[in-house]
């Protein structure tokens, strides 16, 4: 029963919540879902190839005075390292360019010229953040339809991409469309895990690959585990991702079970 069951959906009451929490009235109930869905799709596409994210959090609270609604939105995001952010600012001043907007505001706040530099991390990583959160702006203002909504955006920078799943998922993606060995993906992404020891808050981990892997005519399942893996236990938190690949030799499947500690 454990293998058959999506780990997140056999915990939700327990120590998993939902990424969209909201309670509503059962008219207005499919409408939100369309927002969220909405709100969703638009963001992941400011999210290139250049950084990387990994959950999309919406929390709706609702005053009953003045029956107004306040969402807040949470975007986990990789720490964007020095060259991906670099990258990202270069093709986001190109765009500004080509649709000949108003760039002022960003010339005059940060006093960026437009030319790469040698910059820290730091500066290049408020760059990105202020970069961000003025897009994501752009796309609620389109949703500010009903004047009772407001919205709130945080961005929380994950350091370490090996604990998080999702994070994992896509960094096996990338390496998949690089046209790297699978086993040699795994090897790598066990030792960067365990190498740490005491450090790390991963207990167990558990990788499937599946489909036509390296090109080969037959499809076929690669997978390892290492460490314990409680998937019947509710106390156990388990974090839990799939992602899929368009190769050109067909779709390839990514599963991540990461077990991290005993509530």
């Amino acid at each position: 029963m454990g293998q058959k069951i999506n780990p997140k959906g056999f915990r939700l009451v327990t120590n998993q919540k939902c990424y969209s929490n909201f309670y509503s009235n059962k008219f207005v109930y499919p409408t939100i879902i369309n927002e969220d869905f909405l709100i969703r799709s638009k963001i992941q596409n400011l999210f290139n190839e250049h950084l990387i994210l990994s959950s999309i959090e919406i929390n709706r609270t609702q005053k009953i005075k003045n029956n107004s609604e306040f969402t807040n939105i949470r975007i986990n995001l990789l720490y964007p390292r020095k060259k991906q952010a670099d990258n990202f600012i270069f093709s986001y001043f190109n765009n500004l360019i080509k649709t000949n907007e108003n760039k002022s505001l960003l010339f005059s706040k940060y006093r960026f010229k437009y030319k790469r530099k040698k910059l820290l991390k730091s500066r290049l990583q408020k760059y990105t953040l202020f970069i961000l959160k003025r897009s994501i702006k752009k796309i609620i203002d389109i949703l500010k339809v009903n004047k009772n909504k407001n919205y709130s955006i945080n961005i929380e920078l994950i350091k370490n991409n090996f604990e998080n799943s999702a994070l994992i998922s896509r960094y096996i993606s990338g390496e998949i469309k690089k046209r790297i060995k699978v086993r040699r993906i795994i090897k790598i992404i066990l030792k960067r895990i365990f190498s740490l020891g005491k450090f790390s808050d991963v207990l167990g981990l558990k990788i499937q690959i599946s489909g036509r892997l390296n090109g080969i005519e037959m499809a076929r399942k690669e997978w390892k585990r290492v460490g314990r893996l409680p998937l019947h236990t509710l106390k156990a938190i388990i974090d839990y991702s799939q992602e899929f690949v368009n190769t050109t030799y067909g779709i390839i499947g990514i599963k991540v079970w990461l077990f991290k500690k005993l509530i």
